[in-house]
């Protein structure tokens, strides 16, 4: 099965024919004519891009499938046999549909013979190639979508999320900017550029621009900044809608300049004011609290213990979560393991090792063992942490707070301390434990 970072990098590839295929979908409505041959070149991408969409088919099955990505699964599937089965089902139809309307359509149209009849259909043939291209274009947008929002959610998809992000803006200005200026371009060319389109005012307010003479790129240019007006709003463009077609593409269009320019509003506020989702989540929870609890006239005492009972479990799973790496620390080699333990926990262990303390004179190999085997304990005060006569099985250090040691009567006999300054705001202690069969294997080495 491929790792994350190999998908990763399929996925990234795979934006390359998504989104030629949407490029190429607004230069084939405004430019091109297949029975024609007109920009036949796009229709020859097509076909690589089409390979590289099958190759991606092909990838899919060999990629595990986690359990209830499809309907009705109940169980992961791992075996080549159980991902077809499930990909074949689900998934194989919706992919190749698109693309097989669009090729077998293309192909007719390329292989019809040039005669009088033909020509005279040949803008029936147009509309039909136009029909079939559709879904190809709707899978090829959805695909994407899908991809930028599950980047976004899951950084396991992107390498860089922040960077991918600013992808995505880019290539939604660009995508909406092109598609609707080839979509302004193709209503003038159902109306064969007459005088109620928006080409013949351009002609009448650019003195340098002429329709009739001027290159495709030229063409290819106008609409990228027809669209470019259409998207930013900003009227430079000359005229009014002149017809029908043109009067509800422009609402239409309005609409979408509204949301890219929301979306635009929202990348950048993400960016300038980025709060941590699990803070935001702990301060709503912490509120929902305090409010339930005043209209049920708790005690003052209670709700103190309440509060300070959910801040130190927000605490502890902030460090859990930054100690979740367990699984990968395993997988390293010892000495790697070693020098990341020491990381966290070396200065602890020479603090003990100094004379007069547990461990001085202590081997460097023993240190080497014990440094692995700790990991963190969080306890709340008055909570027990070791009782009399009971045997020993964890060896503890206290790294922040401190530990009380009282007899029978509960009286304080002594006081153990860490060595780190107490600020007089900590709700909890901070232990480092070991169990006993580690200790055992530690002095025994």
């Amino acid at each position: 099965m491929y790792m994350y970072k190999q998908v990763q990098t399929w996925l990234m590839c795979l934006m390359l024919p998504l989104g030629y295929d949407i490029w190429a979908f607004g230069c084939r409505l405004a430019f091109c004519h297949i029975y024609h041959r007109q920009l036949i070149e796009i229709w020859y991408t097509d076909v690589v891009c089409d390979i590289w969409m099958l190759a991606d088919v092909a990838v899919n099955l060999v990629i595990r499938v986690p359990k209830g990505t499809y309907p009705g699964q109940k169980a992961a599937a791992e075996t080549l046999a159980h991902i077809m089965g499930l990909y074949f089902k689900h998934k194989l139809g919706w992919v190749l549909a698109p693309i097989m309307v669009y090729q077998t359509t293309s192909a007719v149209l390329l292989l019809l013979p040039r005669s009088e009849t033909n020509d005279e259909q040949a803008d029936i043939f147009l509309w039909v190639w136009f029909s079939s291209m559709v879904p190809r274009f709707v899978l090829s947008v959805k695909r994407l979508m899908n991809y930028f929002d599950t980047s976004v959610i899951d950084p396991r998809i992107t390498r860089n999320v922040k960077q991918f992000q600013f992808l995505r803006l880019l290539l939604y200005i660009l995508g909406f900017v092109h598609l609707i200026g080839c979509i302004y371009y193709f209503l003038a060319r159902i109306y064969l550029f007459d005088e109620s389109t928006w080409i013949y005012a351009f002609e009448q307010s650019l003195p340098f621009y002429e329709f009739q003479s001027s290159t495709l790129s030229s063409e290819y240019l106008l609409c990228i900044f027809k669209g470019f007006c259409r998207v930013a709003s900003l009227g430079s463009d000359p005229g009014l809608p002149g017809n029908m077609p043109e009067l509800v593409w422009a609402m239409t269009v309005m609409f979408f300049s509204v949301y890219v320019s929301s979306l635009i509003l929202g990348t950048l506020l993400t960016y300038l004011v980025r709060r941590d989702p699990m803070e935001v989540a702990h301060k709503e929870r912490i509120n929902g609290l305090r409010r339930y609890m005043t209209r049920k006239n708790v005690s003052l005492d209670l709700y103190e213990t309440v509060i300070r009972y959910c801040d130190f479990q927000y605490h502890k799973s902030l460090n859990t979560d930054s100690t979740s790496g367990n699984d990968l620390i395993h997988s390293l080699s010892r000495s790697l393991r070693i020098e990341v333990a020491n990381a966290n926990y070396k200065s602890l262990i020479l603090k003990c090792a100094k004379i007069g303390r547990p461990l001085h004179r202590c081997s460097k190999d023993f240190f080497d063992e014990l440094v692995v085997k700790l990991y963190t304990v969080h306890v709340m005060p008055g909570d027990n942490v070791v009782h009399k006569d009971e045997i020993p099985r964890e060896l503890y250090f206290v790294s922040r707070g401190a530990v009380q040691v009282v007899d029978e009567h509960d009286q304080v006999v002594s006081l153990i301390r860490s060595d780190v300054p107490d600020t007089g705001t900590s709700a909890y202690t901070l232990l480092y434990e070991m169990h006993s069969e580690n200790v055992v294997a530690s002095t025994g080495k």
